[in-house]
């Protein structure tokens, strides 16, 4: 099991999460999605998409996002809500 990303939470590189679910929360912020936008600073600050979460727990009918998933640029989310762990 893993933490469950949230926007604001960053990647390996620094940047943060940018967008995330409309209807789920956790730990007070929306929850990430694959597909939303991270910034990528490996790549000059560049929007990347979030390209893998869970296979099994999916928010907005779109895989949940938790802390080591990778991004499109080669980024992989490196913090999320220490109270909340997604499996899959």
């Amino acid at each position: 099991m893993k933490m469950a990303a949230r926007v604001g939470d960053i990647n390996n590189t620094g940047g943060p999460i940018l967008m995330g679910a409309t209807t789920v929360m956790i730990g007070g912020k929306p929850a990430a999605i694959a597909t939303k936008m991270t910034i990528n600073n490996m790549m000059n600050g560049a929007p990347d998409p979030i390209v893998m979460g869970s296979t099994t727990v999916l928010i907005e009918n779109m895989p949940a996002v938790r802390v080591g998933d990778p991004t499109a640029g080669g980024a992989t989310i490196a913090m999320g809500c220490p109270t909340v762990l997604i499996g899959g």
